[in-house]
């Protein structure tokens, strides 16, 4: 699946395939994880989200940004009736 973007006036957001993540983007992941003591966790990484995607065509990245940069990166599994679950669930 190719990647879908939309704008607001104050963020942009970019839905992607876990294996479709640029080098930058996976840089700019990481670098929010180290910044925030409370995303310090495996599950929540960009490799995790890759190695949960492995063999799945509903897996999915969304990433927000704002004026500042990566504000948020939220990976999923696009479910039907626009439900989503997180990454590697069940878990």
């Amino acid at each position: 699946m190719s990647a879908r973007s939309t704008s607001t006036r104050d963020h942009d957001v970019a839905v992607l395939n876990p294996s479709d993540l640029t080098p930058d983007q996976i840089r700019a992941w990481l670098a929010l994880c180290d910044a925030h003591e409370d995303y310090v966790s495996p599950l929540l990484s960009p490799e995790f989200a890759r190695l949960a995607a492995i063999g799945r065509d509903d897996a999915r990245v969304a990433m927000i940004s704002d004026e500042a940069g990566l504000a948020c990166a939220f990976a999923f599994y696009q479910r039907p009736l626009g439900q989503a679950w997180p990454i590697g669930a069940p878990f």
